[in-house]
């Protein structure tokens, strides 16, 4: 029968104490004389500093510690607030008001676009762009106008990407990708499923997009495709359909929560294979911020639609953790 090394290639390593978590890592500990093993911890969301105009359904860039949001509903809002990790503040707002927008990029470089425009609720293609400061209408537009598009969240300036939405004055879903290189958008492959509403994570050349309302009817949909910087391709689906789900990552570790029906508090995480359940929101809601955190092992959960709100909460996905091997 094979051993550890005869399996591995190599001898599970002897320590006086346990060493630096490092997930995966296997040892024997000499002192407690105890196989042990770096697990991946559980994940929980928490409450954090409520944002100062309550909304949703408005866009979403940078990470927990350095956040940026800008427009939403009610009202078409131009508003910008940013988060340092533990405070709100306001800054200058959008030059045109938008709900159901969508943005990618930092808090300090970020780029809002599509959405629903104020005070006619005319689906807008306007794009406009964040230097830490102020916003700066770009004189390149999107090439098809809509709301309630989905983005790659960690796309920058120069090279982004959004897909899926709904076109103007119909409410008809869209397939349609557009890439942006920080002066023009150009469109590039559909998607397989169009939708609307769906939960965009990623790059402009590694993205993923997960749920997303497919109607008509109340067809909320558990589809997922990834981009490879050419092409969708259908993945593993998710366990809960939905819309309107705040999401964050990559496609390799990805985070999707809350969401329409039901102001749910479902919070599914990818590990760029397949989908699992993890802890639920405190609060479930719907039409949440899209897109803040690099992985799925943090994130933003700010707003709601409906009766919009300034709820926040973070997810920490829970660093690996010592466990001990036990026979039973």
């Amino acid at each position: 029968m094979a051993d550890y090394k005869g399996i591995k290639g190599f001898k599970v390593q002897s320590h006086a104490s346990d060493p630096t978590v490092n997930e995966g890592q296997i040892w024997y500990n000499t002192t407690s004389y105890a196989l042990k093993f770096d697990a991946v911890g559980a994940g929980a969301w928490a409450s954090a500093p409520a944002i100062n105009t309550g909304r949703g359904v408005m866009a979403c860039t940078g990470i927990v510690t350095a956040a940026l949001i800008f427009g939403g509903t009610p009202g078409y809002a131009g508003e910008t607030e940013l988060y340092n990790g533990s405070t709100w503040s306001e800054k200058s707002d959008l030059i045109a008001g938008v709900e159901n927008n969508i943005g990618f990029g930092t808090s300090t470089a970020a780029v809002n676009c599509g959405g629903l425009l104020a005070p006619s609720g005319t689906d807008s293609n306007n794009t406009e762009t964040w230097d830490g400061t102020s916003w700066t209408t770009s004189p390149a537009n999107m090439t098809t106008a809509r709301s309630k598009l989905s983005a790659a969240n960690q796309g920058t300036t120069t090279a982004g990407l959004i897909f899926a939405g709904s076109f103007p004055g119909t409410s008809t879903n869209v397939d349609l990708t557009e890439s942006w290189n920080g002066s023009a958008w150009t469109e590039v492959a559909d998607i397989n499923t169009a939708r609307r509403g769906g939960a965009g994570a990623g790059t402009s050349t590694a993205a993923l997009l997960a749920t997303g309302y497919i109607g008509p009817g109340a067809n909320f949909s558990t589809a997922v495709e990834t981009w490879n910087g050419t092409s969708w391709s259908q993945v593993n689906i998710v366990n809960t359909a939905r819309q309107t789900a705040g999401s964050a990552g990559t496609t390799t570790t990805a985070l999707i929560y809350g969401g329409n029906p039901g102001q749910q508090a479902v919070t599914e995480k990818w590990d760029g294979t397949c989908w699992s359940e993890v802890a639920d929101l405190g609060t479930g809601r719907e039409g949440l911020g899209k897109g803040t955190g690099l992985s799925g092992t943090s994130a933003l959960a700010v707003g709601k639609d409906g009766s919009p709100n300034t709820l926040t909460e973070v997810w920490d996905g829970a660093p690996a953790v010592v466990k001990t091997v036990t026979v039973s």
